[in-house]
């Protein structure tokens, strides 16, 4: 059995002592701090967290207190927990004959993602690839133009939803008229027979005509 006189050396370590990993109820504290200011309407509206995020700085609450959240939380996407890479590691990592795995760092996501994969096709650096390292970035590159075509299309989905609460807010129900470019409405659709104009719109006469 090896005791303590048996390891002999020389030791560096990196470790660094601080109030947050000497206490626990400091590093309890922090990441409170941290939900109360990350988690909000604005971060979220800015981009600046997603549900990914969230996921996991919830998960962190939960050690923090001692606690195993993985029974209480479930992760909003697969990737929730992969590490997250930019597309120039991706390439490097095929290059190096491995397969990426991870979520986008961009703050484009994987539309962002995508466009630096296409825009390194048209490198000469491309030429360095193997075939058998070709077919592992079209494949890489079929899946991450995939997820963002789907995130294209929630981002879609969240803007038609706000502008629909919008315009509720505004006090536009069914039937209001709108408009699809800048500016008042200054004419109004020819008259039928025995139509008479909306006197509130400009141009309408005042009165009747006898």
């Amino acid at each position: 059995e090896m005791t303590k006189d048996d390891v002999t050396g020389t030791f560096i370590f990196d470790f660094k002592a601080n109030v947050l990993n000497a206490s626990k109820a400091a590093m309890q504290g922090s990441i409170q701090a941290l939900m109360s200011t990350y988690v909000s309407e604005i971060a979220v509206q800015l981009g600046i967290i997603d549900g990914e995020g969230i996921y996991r700085l919830f998960r962190e609450f939960g050690f923090a207190h001692g606690q195993d959240p993985d029974q209480y939380l479930k992760a909003p996407n697969p990737e929730a927990m992969k590490p997250r890479i930019f597309a120039e590691e991706a390439i490097s990592t095929i290059l190096a004959n491995g397969v990426p795995d991870g979520s986008p760092a961009e703050p484009g996501g994987y539309f962002e993602h995508a466009q630096k994969l296409q825009a390194f096709v048209q490198d000469d650096n491309f030429g360095l690839l193997s075939e058998p390292q070709i077919l592992v970035f079209r494949g890489y590159l079929e899946e991450v133009l995939e997820r963002s075509a789907q995130q294209q299309a929630l981002a879609q989905q969240a803007a038609a939803a706000g502008a629909f609460q919008q315009g509720q807010g505004g006090g536009q129900g069914p039937g209001a008229p709108t408009t699809t470019g800048p500016g008042p409405v200054q004419s109004q659709a020819p008259l039928g027979p025995g139509e008479l104009s909306d006197e509130s719109l400009p141009g309408a006469g005042g009165g009747g005509n006898g």
